[in-house]
């Protein structure tokens, strides 16, 4: 059986893929973070500009992916949109599957 998409939400589209983003963004800084205190385990004992500077960045990071992660799919969700229009949208078979 064949489908097509040939629309779209924006809004929710980009409201979970803004989440997905932001999700993923504070995963890497985490690890990226790690990495950091273990290379250099001397800006432990302190603190000082670069803990103020990693507690901005925790905050900031997660933030602006969301938002550029958000706006970004609604943009391409409106292309795909308008486009969809005119060709028929994208389409993919479906089968049936009794294995969920």
């Amino acid at each position: 059986m064949k489908k097509q998409i040939i629309h779209i939400s924006l809004h929710r589209t980009g409201k979970i893929v803004a989440l997905v983003s932001a999700a993923v963004s504070i995963l890497f800084f985490i690890a990226l973070l790690l990495v950091g205190v273990i290379s250099h385990p001397e800006i432990l004992g302190r603190f000082n500009a670069i803990w103020l500077r990693l507690l901005i960045a925790t905050l900031m990071i997660p933030l602006i992916s969301g938002l550029f992660g958000y706006l970004f799919t609604v943009i391409g969700c409106f292309l795909y949109n308008r486009i969809a229009k005119r060709t028929g949208g994208i389409e993919f078979t479906v089968t049936e599957s009794g294995d969920f």
